[in-house]
């Protein structure tokens, strides 16, 4: 994990039209805080959890130039790798975060490898939610005028929707 490969997956989803952000099981987590994150900040990025069928239609609303985001930690859903060839093919490109070296990492346009130990028998998803808000950070360090100025709007709509209410 470099400040250079974050700064340079920030730049990469800033600069699509679409970014996907493909999660399962307990990834489902970390693909979350990026997805919410990016959008406060104006960003289409969008989560694909849900079935199958529904993460091939998201992936094939991708065009060339956009990005594809998963995880690939400790045990990657069978159709995860298909769907990221799939997405390289049409020119997508794949941002990979995994706790090793694999089929899906070797596909990755970007990689960042992360620790996945937990204290008991289960993966833990800690470092891989670290990298997700260390790439909201250095999306909103992009251009910070256009975060504050997208923090600022969402700030007003929660405000007036009363969506978040402050003490």
């Amino acid at each position: 994990l470099s400040d250079a490969s974050i700064t340079t997956i920030a730049e990469m989803i800033t600069s699509s039209r679409s970014t996907k952000v493909l999660a399962t099981g307990a990834y489902v987590a970390p693909g979350a805080v990026l997805a919410h994150n990016a959008q406060g900040l104006g960003y289409n990025v969008s989560l694909s959890d849900g079935s199958t069928t529904s993460m091939i239609n998201d992936v094939r609303l991708l065009q060339p130039g956009d990005c594809l985001l998963s995880f690939s930690i400790w045990k990657t859903s069978s159709s995860i790798v298909p769907l990221c060839e799939l997405a390289k093919e049409r020119g997508v490109r794949l941002i990979v975060i995994a706790d090793q070296h694999s089929q899906l990492a070797e596909l990755a346009d970007q990689l960042v490898l992360v620790p996945s130990e937990g204290v008991g028998p289960m993966a833990s998803v800690t470092c891989a939610v670290s990298v997700a808000q260390s790439i909201v950070g250095a999306i909103a360090n992009v251009d910070t005028q256009h975060s504050a100025a997208m923090l600022e709007e969402l700030q007003t709509m929660w405000s007036r929707t009363q969506a978040v209410i402050s003490d």
